[in-house]
């Protein structure tokens, strides 16, 4: 794993479900593409890995494979926002070796060919619904303690081109990311030149609902809030603690999530528990791939 100025970075890409799905009229295509199963002795992590007109999918299930190829751009759909399937969904995983025609520009065009695959050699059909779910909304209490950005120009995402990693590492200080970042003081999560709304969906990773953005903010803000102390303990922090070396020790017991109140003193946000109706993908049918 990287590691930047003595400190890991682990940058997450996350986000609620796209508002409609795309029309499959457009139907973006791989050339061919080879699906096989997943071998459980192969030690390296999920990835999703693209150069020029050439994709690679590592270790995933159908599930990550959905909520990859439906993502709105380069936010990753949390899997709250996907519903329906038989178990091996979640539990069979794939490797894809896919070819384009033509090289891979954007983003919307990896998706909308994944989206292809999954129909045809899944035989996925899905549809979209509003569901009501217990939900956090993010509201501002002490305004003025949020801070903004000195550059407030909106930040130029890299292409797809340059070799894509959905999984990879990067600093937190580039403009227009933001992750979780593990130090000697504990676990925070960070950003740069992010929108209220990239805050919202970076804390839906460490909390147990969707968080809606209900600050009505504007502009590009710097955050750091710490998330984890030392002697503090999650489930979702455990393996990515024991996996990385020369990390904290982990506490013998968990300790309640400081989330909440980090966030209040730090930013003058709040979590406020809250139920509503949210845009679910729903899978209707599915089947294990057809053979290459």
């Amino acid at each position: 794993m990287r590691t930047i100025s003595r400190t890991l970075v682990l940058a997450i890409t996350v986000g609620t479900a796209a508002s409609s799905l795309p029309q499959t009229a457009q139907k973006a295509a791989f050339e061919v593409a080879s699906i096989k199963p997943h071998l459980p002795s192969d030690p390296r992590p999920t990835a999703i890995i693209t150069h020029g007109d050439r994709v690679i999918a590592r270790g995933y299930t159908l599930r990550g494979l959905v909520l990859l190829a439906y993502s709105p751009g380069k936010e990753k759909m949390l899997d709250q926002f996907l519903a329906g399937g038989p178990g091996w969904t979640a539990i069979d995983r794939f490797d894809i070796e896919a070819k384009a025609s033509e090289d891979l520009i954007t983003l919307e065009q990896l998706h909308l060919m994944l989206q292809t695959l999954l129909a045809e050699r899944f035989q996925l059909s899905l549809h979209r619904e509003l569901r009501e779910m217990p939900v956090y909304d993010l509201i501002v209490t002490k305004p003025g303690k949020m801070k903004l950005s000195e550059d407030q120009s909106l930040p130029v995402p890299p292409p797809v081109t340059a070799d894509f990693r959905w999984s990879a590492l990067s600093a937190t200080h580039q403009r227009g990311t933001s992750g979780m970042v593990f130090n000697a003081e504990g676990t925070s999560l960070q950003g740069t030149a992010i929108s209220s709304s990239a805050i919202a969906t970076l804390l839906q990773t460490v909390v147990d609902r969707p968080v809606l953005d209900k600050t009505g903010l504007t502009g590009l803000f710097d955050m750091q809030v710490l998330i984890l102390t030392r002697e503090d303990v999650r489930p979702v922090s455990r393996a990515a603690v024991t996996a990385a070396p020369g990390l904290p020790p982990i506490a013998s017991e968990p300790r309640p999530n400081p989330t909440f109140e980090s966030l209040q003193e730090e930013m003058g946000l709040r979590l406020q528990p809250s139920k509503r109706d949210v845009s679910v993908l729903v899978i209707d049918s599915v089947s294990r791939p057809s053979e290459n």
